[in-house]
């Protein structure tokens, strides 16, 4: 049997290898030196107040900042395993329908975890300025908007595909 190269395949090679790649940056990321001293100030110039952050500090602020990304590979594993349906030929069934609307509350969910975490990582780099100079900030941006909105998108397409899923079944139910 010929194999072909078709979108979906193409499209789930390609999901494959952003799954392999996001933990090698988040790693990267982790030992290069993006969650540094230097690095946290220039990223939060109004928070960090002292040139001298402490080791606790620099730690959670790394680890807040992995979270949006850990959401970011489970969202990737969703989009995999719809593109393996599109794949199989599966793509109006119950199950892709899931993997649509599971993309789209993922999808949100970064965004709502963005300004969660930037407001929290605030709270932690400024947790040693002095007394009146600790802050909150709350950051919210395009990004987090379009990924709301995306994301909600994504999770109504994903309801339709499942009603419409529904009823090939039941046309097929008919023939």
């Amino acid at each position: 049997m010929k194999s072909r190269l078709t979108v979906e395949t193409a499209l789930l090679a390609t999901t494959w290898g952003a799954l392999v790649l996001l933990p090698a940056v988040m790693i990267w990321a982790l030992v290069s030196g993006v969650f540094t001293q230097e690095a946290l100030i220039q990223r939060f110039p109004d928070v960090v107040r002292t040139n001298s952050l402490l080791g606790w500090q620099l730690c959670l602020a790394a680890v807040l900042g992995l979270i949006p990304a850990t959401l970011a590979f489970w969202v990737l594993w969703q989009v995999k395993g719809l593109f393996g349906l599109y794949a199989k030929g599966q793509a109006l069934t119950p199950a892709a329908a899931d993997r649509i609307r599971a993309t789209g509350i993922g999808l949100a969910g970064i965004g709502l975890l963005n300004l969660v975490v930037h407001a929290a990582q605030t709270v932690v780099l400024s947790a040693t300025n002095p007394a009146g100079q600790r802050m909150l900030a709350i950051e919210l941006g395009s990004e987090e908007v379009g990924l709301a909105l995306m994301g909600g998108l994504l999770f109504v397409i994903g309801r339709a595909m499942a009603d419409a899923a529904e009823a090939a079944t039941e046309l097929r139910a008919f023939v």
